[in-house]
């Protein structure tokens, strides 16, 4: 070795030795990864003292430069730490990796490994590099042999650094984005087909009972159908190397829907026919004529109601697990017609539409509204009342048709 390189290893000693005796006695702030880096906390090294991962550990001395190192959940690592004696320490995927020094002198050997960690061990492989490296030291920090799980492991940078101590740094895992659940709280009138959408690669977690999903909740594979009234649908997404998303909730509320009478509320001749429907599938609609509203012991509508008398129609609609339609009226109000009414309206001794002898020849229908004839037509080949002696055509012998 030579006199120039012995002295400036020398003089590093004495200026990393008393700056560690300097940084030995420093607590470091408190570590808190910023919002996209999620690797916190300090290294410990004899050699350079602390080493920062992440900015906001140095938020107390008013360091607001944005840096950090983080973990993706393939657990590849990218960003810098920082040394105040070595400066920054580079975890990047993209700096030179064919001279760290597993691949030094061993031709046809592979790139060194890239720095990786294993969500499941905390381990932590491959290698970082600091920047400033130089004056005899590579910068390479070889990295096998740390574990982010808070205990006493130690990474290995030469004499430079020597042993790094891991044991104050902490990875923590980016949460999951919060599930969407469709359609959203609302009232419906028939089953509901629920869809939920999650993070990529994240599984999705739900309950249908009120309860927050766990680990040991059902997975979503499909749309579920709601048929309860009241139910509440939850969803939670779970990924290795993440935090559990916040619970995302919608409650479906199921009613009938309310019947349609038809025809409507009005006033009808001689009779009316309603028909009632509703539009949720499987309901059972009941109904009454009293006035009274129906309930579940109430006649079933089946098929068209004719009234030929004044009526108050009432219709609800039940279902299993719904709740209850409203409740749907109709008021009819019946008139009678000349024809139907009992009475010999035109005084020619015959009364309404009917048969025999006292059918009224004016009515051709119970719904006629006068009992009068037409006036005769002359020409159309038919005798009609008031013809004989005026139209010899229809009736050529004068004769009065009975």
């Amino acid at each position: 070795m030579s006199i120039h390189k012995k002295l400036f290893l020398a003089l590093s000693f004495v200026v990393v030795s008393a700056m560690a005796v300097i940084l030995t006695v420093r607590t470091p702030d408190t570590a808190i990864a910023s919002s996209t880096q999620n690797v916190s906390g300090w290294g410990w090294s004899s050699n350079i003292g602390w080493i920062s991962f992440n900015n906001f550990n140095n938020t107390s001395s008013g360091d607001t430069t944005t840096y950090g190192v983080n973990i993706a959940t393939d657990g590849s690592f990218s960003g810098y730490a920082w040394s105040p004696n070595i400066g920054w320490i580079d975890f990047n995927p993209s700096f030179s990796i064919h001279d760290c020094p597993a691949s030094i002198g061993t031709p046809g050997a592979p790139a060194c490994i890239l720095p990786h960690f294993d969500w499941g061990t905390k381990a932590v492989t491959g290698w970082a590099r600091a920047v400033s490296n130089g004056g005899g030291w590579d910068g390479w920090i070889s990295l096998a042999g740390a574990k982010l799980d808070g205990t006493d492991t130690y990474a290995w940078g030469a004499d430079v650094v020597g042993w790094l101590d891991f044991k104050g740094v902490a990875v923590n895992a980016t949460t999951l984005a919060t599930p969407t659940i469709s359609p959203a709280s609302a009232t419906y009138s028939n089953n509901v087909s629920v869809t939920m959408t999650g993070p990529i690669g994240a599984t999705i977690r739900y309950t249908t009972n009120g309860t927050d999903p766990d680990s040991t909740s059902a997975i979503y594979s499909g749309a579920i159908t709601v048929s309860t009234t009241g139910t509440i649908v939850k969803a939670k997404a779970f990924q290795t190397g993440y935090t559990e998303s916040a619970t995302a909730s919608q409650t479906y509320v199921l009613t009938v829907a309310t019947p349609t009478i038809s025809p409507t509320t009005g006033t009808y001749a001689n009779s009316v026919t309603a028909t009632v429907s509703t539009v949720t599938t499987g309901a059972t609609i009941r109904y009454t004529t009293d006035g009274s509203t129906p309930t579940v012991s109430s006649p079933t509508y089946s098929t068209p109601l004719t009234f030929t008398s004044n009526k108050t129609l009432k219709a609800k609609a039940f279902k299993t697990n719904y709740t209850e339609s409203a409740t749907q009226t109709a008021t009819y109000t019946i008139t009678l017609t000349q024809c139907s009414d009992g009475v010999d309206n035109d005084g020619d001794g015959k009364t309404d539409y009917g048969t025999g002898a006292t059918n009224d020849p004016g009515c051709t229908d119970a719904s006629d509204t006068t009992e009068s004839p037409a006036p005769p037509v002359c020409g159309n080949g038919i005798c009609e009342q008031g013809e004989p002696g005026v139209c010899r055509q229809d009736c050529p012998y004068d004769i009065e048709p009975i």
